[in-house]
């Protein structure tokens, strides 16, 4: 049994990791389809949590974050991805929007940028890398003192009707839903970070934002 869980569970992995690398031209349809046209509804969830003069997106995707925040007005925005597929993607969706992005190809584990830098750090729909020691370490090393790293982990479905039960069990096969709310915030106190829990909720779907201070 374990077995088959492991070879499922490489699947998986091989699946998403195609899917935001090679295959990310393909993103934007799979996306819409596997959250019934909500997906962007979802990453949007985060935007009533970002203020600040300088923010960081830690996983910038598609771009659909990034070209809200820079409609936004706000004074500085940059995006770091580590998918040069998902990059290209992105820059073209800012150019046909007559968009300048600043997007930085690179691993949440080695961030390049200065000690203190960021207000706010970003991050929705992240993969593991977001409780890896290393990342958090990063992401600490470059907030500011009472900076905020504000993490959409994941979505729980909640219709009850035959495309949202549909879709729910999709995401439990997929391992797309957190086990738990407030699953990770044992792991971001750990690391010396004050940490509060908000809910989004709508008729259909709840989300959970995580709000991570630097002391």
């Amino acid at each position: 049994m374990m077995f088959l869980e492991r070879i499922y569970t490489k699947i998986l992995e091989t699946f998403f990791y195609l899917l935001y690398h090679q295959f990310a031209w393909a993103y934007d349809s799979v996306a819409n389809i596997v959250s019934l046209g909500q997906w962007k509804n979802w990453v949007y969830c985060i935007l009533p949590y970002i203020s600040g003069n300088k923010i960081l997106e830690l996983g910038f995707g598609p771009g659909y974050l990034q070209m809200k925040l820079v409609q936004g007005r706000y004074p500085q925005v940059i995006g770091v991805d580590s998918s040069p597929y998902m990059s290209r993607l992105a820059t073209r969706r800012m150019l046909k929007e007559n968009r300048i992005l600043k997007l930085s190809i690179a691993y949440a584990q080695a961030l390049p940028f200065p000690n203190e830098y960021f207000q706010q750090v970003v991050s929705t729909f992240p993969s593991e890398y977001v409780t890896d020691p290393k990342t958090i370490a990063e992401v600490k090393r470059v907030l500011s003192p009472y900076g905020q790293w504000i993490i959409l982990p994941g979505i729980w479905i909640t219709g009850k009707s035959i495309p949202d039960r549909f879709l729910r069990a999709l995401f439990n096969i997929t391992n797309q839903t957190p086990n738990t709310i407030g699953k990770f915030m044992p792991i971001y106190q750990q690391a010396g970070f004050e940490v509060e829990i908000n809910l989004v909720h709508s008729s259909t779907w709840k989300c959970e934002i995580i709000r991570c201070v630097k002391n």
